[in-house]
């Protein structure tokens, strides 16, 4: 069933009204404010679909326990006559379409009237609330406007050319896309798209893969559960807890992770770079800024080009280098592998558990090498004061330590 709906003002409320459109117009003698609002109702079943396509306006979706689709369209026009109003409505074509459980509503001008260039399009504003049952799958589309919904299960798709995207949680998969706007998405089971040209993305509770990317904005997200892969050009990166594999990259911003139980890849070109507990594999890279880790219980790689180190317990095999800025670290496991702490301005200074062998080489170009920790040295012709290479507890991995500027300090 097909309706095809243009509205003409309030001399046309009467017929209308059969159809379950509701005209009202109100104005004042200079034609400050017109309405024409209408609604629809359509029969459907749980699991059915919306499709909406619109050229304006914001698209708002509630749901509940019910069996139909209610479709409440709200349009008004500010600062033009009466006349000129009506005349506008008129040529904004609307159609509603339902066949089975899938029910369409698609809007737009005329051809002819939108080249007339009519200064009513551009101040006609046009909301769109809709209830649906709490299971029905969206396909939602607005040329302007946000785009909204309460907690849903099933398929969703938001595409907005000028508006945010905010939503509840979704059971099932989510796909989100601005032009120019925020996104917002409590939680949702399925695979997540979200992307913005311009605005922050916030992601709740994420069960399956993700991908987050903005051109110019943050990116938070409390939890996910698999693969994440989060790319912001313009803005600082938060993150919960992250049980799956991570990519995160910023241009210009921090990174922040609170847990990554697998492998991380964590990059900024402008901003400093602080995790929490790392149980993964881990690879830090900032080209100005700090990197902190409170705790590593793998492999981690950590280098910056503008800013000091800082691994408060290093469980695993440590490669850490920092061009302007001191190390600070402390192994509080035996590592797997060869460990490099390394800095070209900047003094190191290391704290390593009694019971932890290693093969020490530590070599400063402009400080002292200073150690609470014994060493097992065999020393062959000159001893150079700026060095020292032995065995710690019978030796072990190498743990090499270099800095250009600084002095070395190990302590117990």
């Amino acid at each position: 069933m097909k309706l095809l709906l243009s509205t003409c003002g309030a001399a046309r409320v009467g017929l209308m009204a059969a159809i379950g459109l509701a005209g009202l117009i109100n104005n004042s003698s200079q034609g400050e404010t017109t309405e024409a609002n209408l609604s629809k109702r359509f029969n459907v079943k749980p699991g059915g679909q919306l499709v909406i396509e619109v050229d304006r306006g914001g698209i708002e979706i509630s749901t509940g326990e019910t069996s139909e689709v209610k479709v409440e369209v709200k349009r008004k026009i500010t600062g033009v006559s009466s006349a000129k109003a009506e005349e506008t409505f008129a040529a904004h074509e609307l159609t509603f379409d339902q066949d089975g459980d899938r029910v369409e509503v698609h809007a737009r001008f005329k051809k002819d009237f939108l080249q007339s260039l009519n200064k009513a399009t551009q101040k006609m504003q046009v909301h769109y609330e809709i209830l649906v049952p709490s299971k029905f799958n969206l396909d939602l589309r607005t040329s302007a406007g946000e785009i909204s919904s309460s907690d849903i299960e099933g398929t969703v798709k938001a595409r907005t050319a000028g508006g945010s995207l905010k939503f509840g949680h979704v059971k099932g998969p989510f796909e989100g896309i601005t032009s120019a706007g925020s996104i917002s998405l409590e939680g949702a089971s399925g695979v997540v798209t979200a992307k913005t040209s311009g605005g922050s993305i916030s992601l709740g509770q994420l069960e399956s893969e993700t991908t987050a990317e903005t051109s110019a904005g943050s990116i938070a997200v409390k939890r996910a559960n698999l693969k994440l892969t989060a790319i912001t050009h313009g803005g600082s990166i938060d993150l919960g807890e992250l049980s799956g594999p991570a990519r995160v990259e910023t241009s210009a911003g921090s990174i922040v992770v609170k847990t990554a139980k697998e492998q991380l890849s964590a990059i900024t070109h402008g901003g400093r770079i602080e995790i929490g507990e790392l149980s993964g594999p881990a690879q830090l890279e900032t080209s100005a800024g700090s990197i902190k880790v409170s705790s590593a219980h793998a492999p981690l790689v950590a280098n910056t080009s503008g800013g000091g180190i800082e691994i408060d317990q290093a469980q695993d095999t440590v490669v850490a280098h920092t061009s302007a800025g001191s190390i600070a670290a402390a192994f509080t496991g035996q590592p797997h592998g060869d460990c490099r702490l390394t800095t070209s301005g900047g003094g190191i200074n290391l704290r390593v558990a009694e019971n932890l062998g290693f093969d020490l080489d530590a070599r400063t170009s402009g400080g002292r090498v200073i150690t609470e920790l014994p060493v097992t040295i065999t020393v062959v012709g000159e001893h150079r004061n700026g060095a020292l290479k032995g065995k710690l507890n019978g030796g072990g991995k190498l743990l090499e330590l270099k800095t250009s500027a600084g002095d070395i300090v190990l302590k117990k």
